[in-house]
Parts: structure tokens; sequence; C-alpha cells
């Protein structure tokens, strides 16, 4: 872990970037990665929040006291505020689940008898057999390589015919069963949509809302083979993704999304909108420290909104509202 905190740190003065402007930092779920990060929020103190070098005040300008004392409520408030949120990786976590399922006894039991055929095939006289009917070897699996049992599976499923006429001109002998052939007809089927879902996971942009919709889609897809294999794999997938919802910053992007706000247990609510409320209060000192800030742009980030004082959560909605049509009058001009 140190050394990852040695280069991210590397990294972060190379580009200029102070770690107050860090949101968020998506790793997979490694322990060192997890270390690293939890390392990375306690090496980041007041200290260096208050440090003159570092607040980019121009001090040219007047600063009224009501500007001081919010600047200063903001201080207050670092250590819920600055800290750099740790997501997991939903691919990883997402692979974590299928890996814990390919090692159910059963399934292990199918994919070595799979694997066996699918070195015999893959041997040079086996290869000829095959390129003289025009069709490729099976491709076979790595473990450290995401999908590559699905695609082992599938790939040796494609020549199932081609493997029993073999077997009874005695070229080869397959060792797997007419209930073994279903069996990994079943795998295939199973795996197929948690590729889909890994593909769509490493997608560079991917949102909070695309994460639920497609990890919902996969819970549907394995839900409808109802045999055991399937209400195995979908425990073990709603285990993960009740994981990867403890994340306050994916319960947040879900909260501020309307059709989703409901998906949000009532019970979560009130960390939820904390969260958001730490996070509006790191942009708007970050928003401060900007160079050639206007002071009618802070101003309105300040704004006291009437009616609105008992709830936090509120007169943020309230003030951002306030603050985009100050920015259009700015604009405007």
């Amino acid at each position: 872990s140190d050394n990852i905190i040695q280069t991210l740190s590397k990294v972060l003065e190379d580009f200029e970037i102070r770690k107050g402007q860090i949101y968020s930092a998506a790793t997979d779920n490694r322990s060192n990665f997890v270390k690293a990060f939890s390392d990375l929020d306690q090496d980041y103190t007041s200290a260096e929040i208050l440090d003159d070098d570092n607040l980019d005040v121009n001090e040219s300008e007047e600063t009224t006291d009501e500007e001081i004392n919010d600047e200063c409520d903001v201080m207050d408030t670092v250590g819920d505020t600055y800290c750099v949120e740790f997501l997991r990786c939903a691919a990883h976590t997402l692979q974590l689940a299928v890996l814990k399922f390919l090692k159910n006894s059963n399934n292990q039991k199918i994919i070595l008898s799979a694997r066996k055929l699918v070195r015999i095939l893959r041997t040079p006289n086996v290869r000829y057999v095959l390129a003289s009917q025009g069709k490729s070897p099976p491709v076979i699996n790595v473990e450290t390589r995401w999908s590559s049992t699905h695609d082992m599976l599938d790939s040796l499923l494609k020549l199932k015919e081609t493997c029993i006429e073999l077997e009874n001109s005695k070229v080869l002998k397959t060792n797997l069963t007419p209930h073994n052939w279903n069996c990994v007809e079943n795998l295939v089927a199973l795996l197929k949509p948690a590729k889909v879902t890994t593909m769509i996971f490493q997608n560079e942009f991917l949102t909070a809302r695309e994460f639920y919709e497609s990890w919902t889609k996969l819970k549907f897809d394995i839900e409808a083979h109802k045999n055991p294999q399937s209400k195995l794999f979908l425990d073990l997938i709603e285990i993960r993704k009740n994981q990867l919802l403890q994340q306050d910053a994916i319960l947040a992007a879900l909260y501020m999304y309307p059709r989703y706000k409901s998906l949000v247990n009532p019970s979560d609510v009130p960390r939820v909108r904390e969260f958001i409320i730490s996070v509006a209060k790191k942009r708007r000192l970050l928003l401060i420290r900007q160079e050639n800030e206007s002071d009618e742009y802070v101003a309105s980030i300040d704004l006291e909104i009437p009616g609105c004082a008992g709830d936090p959560y509120e007169s943020l909605l309230v003030s951002s509202d306030r603050t985009m049509r100050t920015d259009a009058r700015v604009n405007g001009k």
C-alpha cells in the first residue's frame, strides 16, 4: 500500500492536483488498495488545507465578514468534507461473485471435464481434423482473465455435434455425457449475461444509474432460468450488490436521480443527505479558492434561504437553483 500511495502522490503532484479536489477513487477490492486509500484519507489533515501556500486566495481583494465566517464554517467540517470517497470497482466486484459461483463443487467438475476435452481438441492432430472441416479449436480459459471460462465453454458448446461425431468415429473420447453437455449449456446461459454486464461496467463513463439498471437486468436474466444453479448465482450476486450499495457516493447518485430516489432505503436517507451536503461544502470551498472568482458568485452561494433553515438539504437545493439563476444573469450581461 505504501508504493501505491507514493505513486499516487507523485501523479497528483505532477498534475498539481490537491487531494481536496478528489471526489472519489475507484479501485478493485484488493486489501492493499483499500488500505492505501484509507491511509490517503488519514494523511490529508486540516493542516494541509489551512496552509497558506495551498489556499488560492487573492489577498488583494476585499473579503466580507460574511465570506470569512462562511469559509470558517467549511473549515470546521473539513473532517467530513475532505475524505476521498473510496469506490469498489463494479466490474471487479461482479467478477468476485462469478468466481465464487464457478468454484462451486458441481460447477468445478463440469469445468474441469470441459477443460480436459478442450485441451484434447487443441492438440495438433485434432486441430488438423477441425481445420479440414473449416472449424477452429475452442479457446482455453485463464483464471485471471475475466469471462474466459464462459468463452471456453461457449466455444466448446459450438463444437458439440463435431465432438460427438469424432467420438463415434473413434477419433477421440469426449468424456462428457449428455447430462454434462446440458450442464455446460446451462453454465454458458448463466455466465453470458454476467459477461455482458461486466463489459458495461468497464465503460469509462459509467454512471450510478447505468450501474443499477445493468445489475438489475442481470438479476432478471439469471432469475429467469429458475434452477438450483441460477439460485446460487443470484444469491452471490445479491451479496455483492448490497456491498456496492453501501457506498455513499453510489447511494447519493441514485438519490439525486428522480426515477431511482425511491430505491434508496429510508434508513439510509439521512446519511445520504448529509453526504450530499458535505460534497456541496467541499465544492463551495474549492470555488472560494478560485483565483478569479467574483464576489457576486460567492455571495450567491452563501445566501441565506428563508423558510429552509430547518433542512440543510432543501436549503442546498434552493441555493443551487438561485446560484444558477445568478450565473445566467451574469453571463447574459
